[in-house]
C-alpha cells in the first residue's frame, strides 16, 4: 500500500483489492504486498515502558526491511533490482552510521534493549546535538506511520461504501485520499493547503507533492542548508512546481527564481509566493530549449535545486545546467538509479558529488528519495 502520511492512493482489481506501489505487472505488486503484509505490524502495547519489547518490535523491523529490500534486489523483476539493492545498502548504512557514532545496532534487538534502557536511566544524552544528529537519520524508518488516523478512518467508509455500490468504479480505478489543511480531500480538483515549516502552500488535491508531512520539513530543510551552506547570494529552483523548495529557502536568500514548463505551475507558485509575503521571489515559465534564459542573477552567485520527475533530467538540460554554472547544485531524486545517471553525466563535465543522503518518505516500499549536492571539481 503506498500509504504515505499525508496521501493514500489505492487501485480496484479483480478479485479484490491491491495496492499501486509501482508501474508493473500485477504480479509483482502481490509479491511484494506479500512481503510487506509480513512485515508490517502495530508496536506491542507494553512497548512504550517495556524496553524489551520495545527493542525487539525496532530490531525486527529495521532487519525485516533490509531481509525484504534484498530479497527483491534477487528475486524481483530484471527492472527493479538496481533499485531494491540501492534501497537495502541504504537502510544498512543508516543501521552502521548509528552503531558508529552512539555504539548501537539499530537491527539487534539486544542492542535496541540496552539503548532504550540507557535513555531511560539517562547514562546517555539523546538531546546531545551529535547523538540526536545521527538519531535523525534513522528516525523515519522507526516511527513513521503508514498513514494519518484521518485518512484510515476516511479510506474505511469509502472501502465501505464501494463494497456496497460494485458498480460505481470500473476496474482500475484510481482513488485518492490527501490529509490537509482541509481535511481529508478525494476530489482531485479542489484546492488543497498543505503546511511545512512555516510556509503554506495551496494546490490542486490531484497534483504532485510530497506525499509524507512527518519527514517532509527535514527533507526540505536539507535541500534548503546545502545550498545556503554554499554562499551562494541567490536560489534557482527548476521544476519548482508550486513553488516548495522555493519558498522554504525564500528567507535565506537575496532572491528566489523559481523555473516551470508550465505557465499554470508557474503563475500557482508566484500566488503561493503572495500568500506567505515574499517579495523576494520570482517564478518564471520557462522553455525547455532555454530553462535558465530568463535568470536575472549570475550562475557563479547562485545555488539551482534540481527535483525531477522520476525518469530524470535529459541531457539538454543538464548540458544548460553546466553551462549556467551554479555555485553548487542540488539534486533533489525520487528515483536513485536515475539520478545516478544524471550525477555522472554531470561529473564527466567537471562536476564532484560533495554529500549524498537518502530518506525514506515512503516506509515499507521500494521507494526512497535521496539529496545530492555538486560543486565544480
Amino acid at each position: 500500500m503506498l500509504a504515505i502520511a499525508g496521501v493514500l492512493v489505492l487501485a480496484l482489481a479483480a478479485g479484490g483489492w491491491f495496492f499501486l506501489l509501482r508501474d508493473a505487472d500485477g504480479a509483482y505488486c502481490e509479491d511484494l504486498q506479500t512481503w510487506k503484509d509480513q512485515s508490517v505490524e502495530s508496536p506491542p502495547a507494553d512497548a512504550a515502558t517495556d524496553p524489551v519489547a520495545a527493542g525487539e518490535f525496532a530490531a525486527d523491523r529495521i532487519s525485516n526491511r533490509i531481509d525484504g529490500a534484498k530479497k527483491f534486489a534477487s528475486d524481483g523483476p530484471g527492472d527493479v533490482k538496481q533499485d531494491w539493492e540501492i534501497y537495502s545498502e541504504g537502510l544498512q548504512n543508516i543501521v552502521e552510521t548509528v552503531k558508529d557514532a552512539i555504539g548501537y545496532d539499530l537491527s539487534d534487538a539486544e542492542s535496541v534493549q540496552q539503548f532504550i534502557a540507557d535513555v531511560q536511566s539517562n547514562a546517555i544524552d539523546v538531546s546531545d546535538p551529535a547523538i540526536s544528529a545521527q538519531l535523525q537519520a534513522a528516525q523515519a524508518g522507526l516511527t513513521s506511520k503508514e498513514a494519518t488516523d484521518a485518512i484510515n478512518a476516511a479510506y474505511a467508509r469509502s472501502r465501505k461504501d464501494i463494497k456496497a455500490n460494485p458498480g460505481r468504479f470500473e476496474r482500475g480505478a484510481t482513488l485518492l485520499f490527501r490529509d490537509c489543511e482541509e481535511g481529508v480531500v478525494t476530489d482531485s480538483r479542489q484546492v488543497v493547503t498543505e503546511k511545512v515549516g512555516a510556509i503554506q502552500l495551496k494546490f490542486l488535491a490531484g497534483e504532485f507533492f510530497q506525499n509524507n508531512p512527518s519527514v517532509l520539513e527535514q527533507f526540505v530543510g536539507h535541500a534548503i542548508k546545502l545550498a545556503h551552506e554554499s554562499g551562494a547570494k541567490h536560489l534557482v529552483d527548476t521544476y519548482c512546481g508550486s513553488g516548495l523548495f522555493a519558498l522554504s529557502g525564500a528567507r535565506l536568500f537575496e532572491s528566489v527564481n523559481g523555473i516551470e514548463v508550465s505557465a499554470e505551475a508557474a503563475r500557482k507558485a508566484a500566488e503561493n509566493a503572495t500568500l506567505n509575503h515574499f517579495l523576494n521571489c520570482r517564478f518564471i515559465a520557462g522553455s525547455a530549449e532555454s530553462i535558465f534564459k530568463k535568470i536575472p542573477v549570475e550562475g557563479i552567485e547562485s545555488a539551482v535545486i534540481v527535483d525531477p520527475p522520476r525518469k530524470g533530467c535529459d541531457e539538454a538540460f543538464l548540458d544548460q545546467l553546466d553551462a549556467f554554472g551554479p555555485r553548487r547544485i542540488v539534486y533533489v531524486s525520487c528515483a536513485p538509479d536515475t539520478q545516478a545517471r544524471d550525477l555522472k553525466y554531470l561529473c564527466a563535465k567537471g562536476w564532484k558529488v560533495v554529500s549524498v543522503r537518502p530518506f525514506d518518505l515512503f516506509p515499507q516500499t521500494r521507494h526512497v528519495e535521496c539529496i545530492a549536492a555538486l560543486e565544480r571539481a
